[in-house]
């Protein structure tokens, strides 16, 4: 399984005959990132993380052998793949510990100026492996900085357990922990599937800026161009000490009803406490029938959608302890 968690539950979301409101009956807190996240139980999160300018990759119920044999293919096939200015793209192979290699290769079959780093990370107590991909300049004092980078963080991932909330600071990702607080490009898009509703697509993504980003209502996107635009609401929400854009649009699509919430939250630069948020909601279909049964909307009433949305949003919030204070800064 490949950077996925997923949590399998019967259906929780139902609808209250008396008002039609969602009832959502238990909720369970997600990790991602640093921060945290209340969500429907039996919600399935897939992610994708980006830290230090690398791409995490985490494979679960690897063995040790599968390891070495995922390695050592990875290795094999730079060397037998030819770069057109001669030679073949495998560079060097960096042994940091048994555990931990790094494999340095051209990034592309043309040039000699970047070089791709594919830092292999193993756990063998786990039986998890984290992949880092990212690139560099090829040049000697570029390799050895990377060289360093790479060994700083031996030792500095952790296994994480489904749903286990970490108390030490770091960024959760996908089944780890990357123990750290140091400024770096650190990113994340993460997808939330929701129990019993297929056609609700909630998303997050958030990354470290180096200056103050700010944010603004829009509703002016291709969406209020269509017939039938309706604002739920626009409004200033407020975000700790911050002022985050929110708007929720109701629009008909060739004569069916759609949703696009859309909630905004500027950064403060370099400050791993307060990157920029985005978070989305899609909902509708153009399906005519599921299982033979008729669609007419995935919400009953705009107050279900506003419900379910409100819920979600207003539990994201910072980790306690998610980032640690190094010599009196973030």
């Amino acid at each position: 399984m490949i950077c996925t968690m997923v949590l399998l539950s019967s259906l929780l979301l139902s609808s209250d005959p008396v008002n039609d409101f969602i009832q959502i009956e238990e909720m369970e807190t997600h990790c991602v990132g640093r921060f945290l996240i209340d969500l429907p139980k039996g919600t399935q999160v897939k992610a994708s993380y980006i830290t230090a300018g690398s791409q995490v990759t985490t494979f679960s119920n690897v063995t040790a052998e599968a390891f070495e044999q995922q390695l050592a293919a990875r290795q094999q096939e730079l060397q037998d793949t030819e770069h057109r200015n001669g030679g073949t793209m495998f560079v060097a192979r960096d042994d940091i510990s048994p555990y931990h290699v790094t494999l340095i290769s051209w990034s592309s079959k043309v040039g000699r100026r970047v070089y791709q780093y594919d830092e292999y990370q193993y756990l063998p107590e786990a039986a998890v492996l984290y992949v880092f991909s990212g690139k560099g300049n090829a040049d000697e004092e570029s390799r050895k900085k990377a060289a360093a980078v790479q060994r700083a963080f031996d030792g500095k991932i952790r296994y994480r357990k489904p749903l286990e909330i970490p108390e030490a600071a770091g960024l959760c990702i996908c089944e780890g922990l990357i123990i750290d607080s140091r400024i770096n490009r650190e990113e994340m898009t993460v997808g939330f599937f929701l129990p019993g509703m297929p056609y609700v697509n909630l998303s997050m993504t958030s990354f470290v800026t180096r200056e103050d980003m700010h944010t603004r209502a829009n509703d002016r996107s291709p969406i209020s161009r269509l017939s039938g635009v309706k604002v739920l609401r626009k409004k200033t929400r407020e975000w700790g000490d911050l002022k985050a854009n929110e708007v929720l649009l109701k629009y008909r699509d060739d004569g069916r009803w759609f949703y696009q919430f859309d909630l905004k939250v500027p950064s403060k630069g370099s400050s791993l406490e307060h990157p920029y948020i985005s978070v989305s909601l899609e909902a509708g279909t153009y399906a005519n029938t599921e299982a033979g049964k008729p669609i007419n909307t995935v919400f009953k009433h705009d107050e279900q959608a506003i419900q379910l949305w409100d819920a979600i949003v207003s539990s994201i919030r910072l980790r306690p302890g998610a980032v640690a204070r190094l010599n009196g800064v973030e």
